[in-house]
C-alpha cells in the first residue's frame, strides 16, 4: 500500500532467564539483557530466524560475551 508506514514492533522472548527484545520484524538487531544477574549486559546480535535454535545460539554467545 502506498503511504503505509512501518510500525515498530517489540517482541519479547525469554529463554533460560535471558530476555530478548527485538526492535524490527525481520533480521532484527536483538537487544539482550541478562535477567538472571543484576548486571545490564546488553549486546547487539543479528538473528535471521526466530526459531529456538537461533535463540539458543544467541544464548550461548551471550554466555561467552557476558560471562
Amino acid at each position: 500500500m502506498v503511504g503505509r508506514s512501518q510500525k515498530r514492533r517489540f517482541n519479547l522472548l525469554t529463554i533460560k532467564g535471558v530476555v530478548f527484545l527485538s526492535n524490527a520484524p525481520d533480521n532484527a538487531e536483538y537487544w539482550v539483557k541478562v535477567a538472571r544477574t543484576q548486571d545490564q549486559c546488553s549486546i547487539r546480535y543479528r538473528l535471521d530466524d526466530r526459531d529456538e535454535d537461533a535463540a539458543e545460539m544467541l544464548y550461548k554467545k551471550i554466555s561467552l560475551t557476558c560471562g
